[in-house]
């Protein structure tokens, strides 16, 4: 992943495929040129980390368990 955590290392593409089903250990992948950029797991603690640096003291509303 890029810079910001988000973006494709390969083609900077900010867009992100995740599978039809979920697990721990499932690719999330550009959705641009399919490189895989983490797993499910990793992509979810690596969110967790940005905004945790983005909202310093408070916890913002999210819909996903991020790891936090």
């Amino acid at each position: 992943m890029g810079r910001d955590g988000f973006q494709c290392h390969i083609c900077g593409s900010a867009s992100v495929s995740v599978p039809g089903r979920i697990e721990q250990n499932s690719d999330v992948t550009c959705a641009k040129c399919g490189h895989v950029l983490a797993s499910w797991a990793e992509y979810k603690r690596r969110i967790g980390s940005l905004l945790r640096e983005a909202t310093p003291g408070r916890r913002p509303a999210i819909s996903d368990p991020i790891d936090w």
